[in-house]
């Protein structure tokens, strides 16, 4: 009788963590064109994995090789000799595709794509515009993102996505960057001895909109690189038919 209870036990064990494992898939066929779990675009030869509350992975393909797992930064590659970092530790710049966040720490713009939230989820992307069922799950999606990006296509990478580590998620329920004005430098060539660390915490306020000596020394690492003009950069209120307290759609982004 115990043997039995035991293999029971075993069994309902190893259905639930293939089920976990289902939901978790990526880039399971029947979702490969469904923009299930995340949106997964190009942008300047970079391929970038959104999730629908803000949070994001990346992969450069020409500065990969040999390796067949961990090729994506949230899955433990080393980026930081093509990536640019905040006070908080987050990514700002990939070579030079330019990252931006709304208060909330949620991306709201990657290069030239937009991303628009609403409900506390992406409801639009370039221009694409995305539709969630009543329990709040992804339902089907209208347009493309653009014209580079009309189409989901499948690459044997994109299973390797996943969203960053507890410690470095970067979505906060409270609008910690509100005061925060990050620095960005155009990318010429890789940087040497660049390292991702955070001088604030995430979800506290930081003030402090200079430029650290260590990283201007390593970002500026030739004399063709200046420092990015964001004043032009395009900012919005994205607000829905609730109030903005309740909703936190109503931010800027830096």
């Amino acid at each position: 009788m115990r043997n039995l209870v035991l293999l029971f036990t075993a069994l309902i064990l190893g259905t639930s963590g293939i089920m976990a494992s289902t939901v978790e898939d990526k880039v399971a066929t029947r979702n490969a064109y469904r923009y299930n779990n995340s949106f997964i675009f190009v942008e300047n030869g970079i391929t970038f994995s959104v999730y629908p509350d803000g949070e994001f992975d990346f992969y450069i393909d020409n500065q990969v090789s040999g390796r067949r797992n961990g090729v994506t930064f949230n899955s433990g590659f080393d980026y930081s000799p093509y990536a640019q970092y905040d006070d908080y530790g987050a990514v700002i710049q990939v070579e030079n595709v330019p990252i931006y966040y709304d208060y909330y720490g949620r991306v709201t713009q990657i290069g030239d794509v937009d991303i628009r939230y609403r409900n506390n989820r992406v409801y639009r992307m370039g221009g694409m515009y995305v539709y969630y069922n009543n329990r709040g799950y992804f339902d089907y999606h209208t347009g493309y993102i653009n014209i580079y990006n009309r189409h989901y296509v499948y690459r044997p990478f994109h299973r390797f996505f996943v969203r960053p580590a507890i410690g470095f998620c970067l979505v906060y329920n409270r609008p910690y960057r509100r005061y925060y004005r990050p620095y960005r430098y155009t990318y010429y060539r890789p940087y040497r001895y660049n390292q991702r660390r955070a001088y604030a915490k995430i979800g506290r306020e930081h003030r402090y909109n200079k430029v650290r000596r260590e990283r201007a020394s390593v970002y500026r690492n030739d004399k063709r690189v200046v420092q990015r003009d964001n004043r032009n950069r395009r900012t919005y209120d994205a607000r829905s038919n609730r109030s903005v307290a309740r909703n936190n759609d109503s931010y800027k982004s830096y």
